[in-house]
């Protein structure tokens, strides 16, 4: 048994991958547990290394192989990843769409993740609702080509849409949603959540997403996928949002490709933000986002799926990180995830 008392650490490090010079500030609180002295991890991404290796020195050695590693930093797990040896995951985002999580409660296995950057995610989901109410790209586009939107011809003049006093739901109601409910405070919206038992605040409750969507002028997704969420917003869903707006900073498939396209196409849906997508490029190939031509549409906004990485957002999720490995070396597992309530 050994005592952890509190303290706090600075560490300034230069990302060969960002090129950013940040700094890492890690706080902790002690605890009285079983201690290991030493911890080998396999980062999934080489951009953790520095600091990790930085602010452990000879405790957590960085391994080249998942086969040699007691944790995973990693957004990635499945069966074939797992050896007697491994305790557990430690994703380094949100996300756990990539996890096989019944692999990891056949084997015990512990699993976190980092949240630090949700409200940068919301800030993404804020501004994606901005650009598409507020027509900004579609009235930027007009004007490079000198067309002011009907400015000089009132009666053609193009306007666009307030958010003050809206019916706004929210589809996912987790760290991120909540942030975004923060930051739409100013803006007097009317809130409304899928009630599943929690304890809601400042928020209406509905018992499921067809009367969600029926009473929603915007609807914002910020939900994990999983096998239950994966193209739930289908022509159903589509057919009772309208004439609404659809803002996404959940995932892409938890939305139907298909049914997103003529819900676009017909005008039946007012407009769709998003900064997740159907296709991610494998290489520095250019990709398209959908295989649909939505990306030509004047009610589409988009952005690659950067809502979380900002100028300072690398510096905090990787503090993060290194709490979690300080308390595993600790024997401090307070963190983990619940895989009992996970899909």
């Amino acid at each position: 048994m050994w005592l952890f008392t509190r303290w706090r650490l600075s560490i300034t490090l230069l990302s060969n991958f960002t090129g950013i010079c940040c700094t890492v500030t890690v706080k902790a609180v002690s605890h009285s547990k079983n201690k290991d002295d030493t911890m080998k991890i396999y980062c999934q991404f080489p951009i953790h290394k520095p600091a990790i290796e930085a602010h452990f020195g000879q405790r957590v050695t960085c391994v080249e192989s998942p086969g040699d590693a007691d944790y995973l930093l990693s957004g990635r797990f499945t069966a074939d990843m797992y050896h007697p040896d491994l305790k557990g995951v430690i994703i380094p985002y949100t996300g756990h769409d990539q996890i096989e999580i019944e692999t990891m409660r056949q084997h015990n296995l512990k699993l976190f993740n980092v949240t630090g950057h949700s409200r940068f995610v919301a800030e993404r989901a804020l501004q994606l609702l901005h650009a598409i109410t507020g027509k900004v790209v579609a009235y930027h586009n007009r004007l490079a080509k000198g067309d002011w939107s009907g400015r000089t011809t009132a009666n053609d003049r193009i306007p666009w849409d307030s958010l003050f006093e809206r019916r706004i739901g929210l589809f996912g109601y987790g760290r991120i949603g909540q942030w975004i409910a923060t930051l739409l405070k100013p803006y007097a919206p009317a809130l409304c959540v899928i009630d599943r038992g929690k304890r809601y605040e400042g928020v209406e409750t509905v018992p499921d997403l067809h009367a969600l969507a029926e009473l929603s002028e915007i609807m914002i997704i910020s939900t994990p996928l999983t096998p239950e969420t994966e193209g739930v917003f289908n022509r159903a869903i589509f057919e009772k949002l309208g004439a609404a707006y659809l803002i996404n900073v959940g995932r892409g498939k938890i939305v139907d490709e298909t049914a997103l396209y003529e819900a676009l196409a017909s005008k039946k849906l007012q407009g769709y933000a998003s900064d997740v997508w159907f296709n991610y490029p494998k290489d520095e190939q250019p990709t398209y986002p959908t295989n649909t031509p939505i990306h030509t549409f004047d009610n589409v906004v988009m952005t690659p799926h950067s809502g979380g990485h900002t100028t300072t957002s690398f510096s905090v999720m990787v503090a993060e990180i290194i709490g979690h490995l300080e308390a595993l070396l600790e024997g401090d597992f307070s963190a983990a995830l619940d895989l009992g309530r996970l899909t």
